[in-house]
């Protein structure tokens, strides 16, 4: 895979994780904190709100970091971050509406 921006694994890992959800959780990537190192990308990725079972969040992020490096080639790291707060709810549906 050609080199790609924080923006571009950022961009990507929102795709993947689109219509993905934990009990009634959605998740945003916070694209601010993305690391990267010579062949993987640590993502932090923000739950609307904590789960009452966390192990389940683990779960959906390993399923979603196997299928990016089955498509994509890619080796993501995603890490659950703190839950957005309710004004960064707010603003993440109005940028995805």
């Amino acid at each position: 895979m050609d080199k790609l921006s924080t923006l571009d694994v950022a961009a990507l890992v929102r795709h993947y994780l689109a219509g993905r959800h934990v009990e009634d959780i959605t998740f945003e990537v916070d694209a601010e904190h993305i690391e990267s190192g010579d062949n993987w990308w640590r993502v932090p990725v923000r739950p609307s709100r904590w789960p009452k079972r966390l192990f389940l969040v683990y779960e959906e992020m390993a399923e979603v970091e196997g299928e990016i490096l089955e498509t994509k080639g890619l080796n993501v790291l995603l890490f659950t971050a703190e839950p957005l707060t309710e004004d960064e709810q707010t603003d993440a549906i109005a940028a995805a509406a």
